[in-house]
C-alpha cells in the first residue's frame, strides 16, 4: 500500500491491517489520523475490523468528519422590512 510510506515506522503494521494498540502512539498526530482513515476506508478484511472492537470517539469523528468548511455558509436570515 503506497500510503504506508507516509506513516511513521510505528504505524506501518497498523496500516497493513495487523492488530494495533494505542500504546504505539499516545498523541493524536496527523499520522495517527491517517492510519485511522486507512483502516476505515481501505481495509479489505472485515474480520479484522470486528476484532478491534467498537470504534472510539476519535475514530468516529474521523469517519464522519465535520461538514464545517465543506459546505457554503448558511444564507443570512431574511430581512423583515416594516411597511
Amino acid at each position: 500500500m503506497e500510503v504506508k510510506a507516509e506513516l511513521h515506522d510505528s504505524h506501518r503494521e497498523f496500516a497493513s491491517g495487523i492488530e494495533y494498540t494505542r500504546t504505539t502512539c499516545t498523541a493524536l498526530s496527523s499520522c495517527h489520523d491517517r492510519a485511522h482513515l486507512i483502516i476505515r476506508t481501505k481495509h479489505r478484511n472485515p474480520l479484522a475490523l470486528k476484532r478491534r472492537g467498537p470504534p472510539t470517539p476519535t475514530q468516529l469523528s474521523i469517519r464522519f468528519p465535520p461538514l464545517r468548511g465543506l459546505l457554503p455558509p448558511p444564507p443570512f436570515p431574511p430581512q423583515v422590512t416594516k411597511p
